[in-house]
């Protein structure tokens, strides 16, 4: 088996080196900024309602509203 000389031009060649760089295997680095703090503080309110409009209703209170 012949290795490495295919009788490629440069021109042909750099056209494959090109096109393999565009395969990807989609991966990606989990989480690059997890040093980086990119959220804000809720300011205002009481702990009590910070944070109702997307609490689920508990199945307890499904049952007795129905």
């Amino acid at each position: 088996m012949t290795v490495g000389s295919l009788g490629l031009t440069d021109q042909e060649e750099n056209q494959i080196v090109t096109f393999l760089k565009t395969l990807n295997d989609g991966f990606t680095t989990p989480y690059p900024d997890i040093g980086t703090y990119t959220g804000a503080c809720m300011t205002g309110g009481r702990a009590s309602t910070q944070g109702n409009n997307t609490i689920i209703p508990s199945l307890a209170k499904r049952r007795t509203s129905q």
